[in-house]
């Protein structure tokens, strides 16, 4: 059985430093402000992602204020600090970014170049008939 993915919508809040590492492995931290509400008082968490190879690119095009929805893995593992003792690391894999509300302009100038191109194929071609 598949196991689906848990998933934050928020507003990207901000976008780190795309960091190359050995091998040309690249990452990328973001962060994404969701809103909740609780016992009818709204507040933020500012949750913390991390993209690696490939799925920076979707980083890559994000700009502070987009709506967005990521869906992530949860990984986490311990380290033995000779200081401070066993100490736990959790990070927040992006697996996917999606832009939400994303609104696609049309050049006016563009359809009607269009338009002109397809009416005069459509011209030669009715020079074409045999009749």
């Amino acid at each position: 059985m598949k196991e689906e993915l848990p998933v934050v919508k928020g507003k990207v809040y901000q976008v780190g430093e795309l960091k190359v590492l050995k091998n040309d492995f690249k990452k990328q931290e973001f962060l994404v402000e969701r809103k909740k509400e609780w016992n009818g008082k709204e507040f933020s968490d500012i949750i913390k992602f991390v993209a690696l190879g490939n799925a920076t690119d979707s980083v890559s095009i994000l700009s502070i204020g987009d709506d967005v929805e990521v869906g992530f893995d949860l990984s986490g593992r311990m380290w033995d600090s000779p200081d401070k003792g066993p100490i736990n690391f959790t990070e927040a894999k992006a697996i996917y970014i999606n832009k939400l509300n994303v609104v696609a302009s049309i050049d006016p100038n563009e359809t009607s170049s269009a338009q002109s191109q397809s009416a005069a194929s459509n011209a030669v071609e009715e020079d074409d008939l045999p009749f």
